[in-house]
């Protein structure tokens, strides 16, 4: 998972967000982690583009506010409220995905394989707009 990460972290030049669904408790051990295993310094991620949020519903707003075109997510629940919000949604660690508009991206490695997939299908068309003019895009750690 950090390997892909910090590929993807590259990739996007440092436009990367996790955004994690747990209460205080969870939320403390979590960072705590990340610390522990040098998250942030090995991924590239800025400790600053971490956000938590205490519902799963409360994903999709902040989606929409830090505007994000590429998710992963272990709940499809998460993803369905995304479609007019996130572009390219990925459910990671399934195999198959019988929502529209979701890709099943059972590990890390074919959840990266499937975002560079997107970028270079969109950058080779010219849909991707200039880097300069980007907004925020995001991969998330379930």
């Amino acid at each position: 998972m950090l390997e892909a990460l910090t590929r993807l972290c590259a990739r996007f030049e440092g436009r990367v967000w996790i955004v994690s669904k747990c209460g205080p408790r969870i939320e403390a051990r979590s960072r705590a982690w990340l610390d522990a295993h040098r998250f942030f310094e090995t991924t590239g991620i800025l400790r600053q583009n971490l956000r938590f949020c205490r519902n799963r519903k409360d994903k999709a707003p902040i989606c929409l506010e830090l505007g994000i075109d590429f998710f992963v997510d272990d709940r499809v629940d998460v993803l369905l409220p995304m479609l007019a919000i996130v572009p390219h949604r990925f459910l990671f660690g399934a195999e198959t995905a019988r929502e529209p508009g979701i890709a099943a991206v059972p590990t890390w490695a074919a959840a990266e394989a499937a975002i560079v997939r997107v970028l270079d299908e969109e950058e080779g068309v010219g849909v991707r707009e200039d880097v300069s003019d980007r907004r925020t895009r995001a991969a998330r750690a379930p």
